[in-house]
């Protein structure tokens, strides 16, 4: 699932005379199959959104009044509190230096997109090699 992403962002920086609806077709064809794909994600036992973050902000403040406004407070309210304000917080973080790379380098900064995702499927790889998963859904 991540390689048509992979190959989109590879490219882009260094063909400047195609039209961009193409290439906003094919990174929107390719975020398309990385929701189908990670569609089940979660954390712990709590479903999260990989792509956007008004569902998870949504879900983090309705923890965080749970956990206040409940008066017997239980640790897993504030262990769900805590991990969507993780989610949160790292899609602000990941949006900031997004914007600071592209303010640097431009088209370019896409490429920063490509390194990450090369990253992920090279340590992907050598644990379903290291650990014999080649069956399973990982």
């Amino acid at each position: 699932a991540l390689c048509p992403l992979l190959l989109s962002t590879m490219f882009i920086p260094f063909v400047e005379n195609v039209n961009h609806n193409i290439w906003v077709a094919l990174l929107a064809f390719s975020t398309g199959i990385l929701m189908l794909t990670f569609s089940g994600s979660r954390i712990e036992s709590e479903p999260y959104t990989i792509l956007m973050t008004s569902g998870n902000y949504r879900k983090m403040l309705q923890f965080w009044y749970e956990y206040i406004v409940n008066r017997q407070r239980t640790a897993m309210q504030k262990r769900r509190a805590i991990n969507y304000s993780l989610v949160v917080l790292a899609f602000i973080i990941g949006a900031l230096v997004a914007a600071i790379v592209y303010d640097i380098f431009a088209y370019r900064a896409i490429l920063g997109v490509t390194i990450t995702l090369l990253i992920i499927m090279i340590h992907y790889t050598i644990e379903i090699i290291k650990n014999d998963l080649t069956l399973h859904n990982v």
